[in-house]
């Protein structure tokens, strides 16, 4: 019985052995592994070029396959793509999940990620300098930590309302932005998520949106307007400092927590004066029945040349 066991055993473990196999597909010889009846690619090669392990020499129109070998292809965690030359890649559905593989890929030009991916995981594509465009599709649930910082050549995103949560530092430094459109369905934008967003110069927090994290749109020095909309019912510490060309805040009626008045940022009940926009010239008399000035609420206002605080005021915060 223990023979018999031991036998089984083996041959168990045989069966979940990945084992390496290589297969021409869309014009590149892909190298993969399989396991448990999926494959994960770990090299890609074009005739011409001289292999090297890990890593992909790879230029034009790259589609990754979401088959070889009649398996799935699952997984291409195994492979970095740092070699790639001005290059343009599709990323099938297969592949559910995008970990950092093409992080520094300076060569990559634009990715299309077809419907079945649903996380670009942490620094999936940070420093990627050279990539203009992406495609995200309604898929896609989560977009991780850094996932596209210092992307400094993208110039527009649209996120889905498929994607409830954009991580922390998700488009820090990517100061080609001047559009980004976040739709209905997204709930939490991370802290520092679009952090020196330099070339914004406006945007609208969709109803889904509950939490703005801490400097989510810190030095946005670009930023002219913010629209929040009826969902958000917190804002983190700084998220609109820095903003030096920011004008006006504007929060619709129906928001439970927060206010605007002529552009100025107020708790519901305008006790609390949170932010004042920066680039706001002239003079200003804070409304009677403010209890407390936020910390930081008229930091760096330098076209602000006059104020006054009503006898109300109880409580002014650091840096004020």
């Amino acid at each position: 019985m223990k023979k018999i066991m031991t036998m089984l055993c083996a041959l168990f473990c045989i069966s979940t052995l990945a084992y390496i196999e290589k297969e021409i597909a869309n014009g590149i010889t892909w190298e993969y592994s399989v396991s448990d009846g999926e494959a994960e690619i770990i090299h890609a090669s074009v005739s011409g070029r001289v292999p090297v392990p890990g890593r992909a020499s790879l230029w034009g129109n790259i589609v990754i396959p979401d088959t070889l070998g009649g398996y799935p292809v699952t997984s291409i965690e195994g492979l970095r793509f740092a070699d790639i030359v001005s290059a343009s890649i599709t990323i099938p559905g297969s592949v559910t999940n995008i970990g950092s593989e093409f992080s520094h890929s300076t060569g990559l030009t634009s990715v299309t990620l077809l419907d079945g991916v649903t996380s670009i995981g942490d620094r999936a594509f940070n420093d990627c300098t050279g990539l203009t465009e992406i495609t995200i599709p309604g898929s896609v649930k989560s977009i991780g930590d850094g996932a596209f910082d210092h992307c400094i050549g993208l110039t527009s995103i649209t996120i889905p309302g498929s994607v409830k949560s954009i991580g922390d530092d998700a488009f820090w430094g990517c100061t080609g932005l001047t559009s980004i459109t976040i739709l209905d369905g997204v709930t939490d934008i991370g802290d520092k998520a679009f952090n020196e967003c330099t070339g914004l110069t406006e945007i609208t927090i969709p109803a889904s949106v509950t939490n703005i994290g801490d400097r989510a749109f810190w030095n946005c020095t670009g930023l002219t307007s913010i629209t929040l909309l009826d969902g958000v019912t917190s804002i983190g510490d700084d998220a609109f400092s820095g903003c030096t060309g920011l004008t006006a805040i504007d929060v619709s009626s129906g928001n439970q927590k927060y206010a605007s008045e002529d552009g100025v940022l107020f708790d519901k009940g305008k006790k609390t004066l949170i932010k004042y926009p920066q680039k706001k010239l002239g003079t200003y008399s804070i409304p009677d029945g403010v209890t407390r000035i936020e910390k930081e609420a008229f930091n760096s206002c330098r076209g602000l040349t006059e104020i006054t605080i009503p006898g109300s005021v109880t409580s002014i915060g650091d840096d004020a």
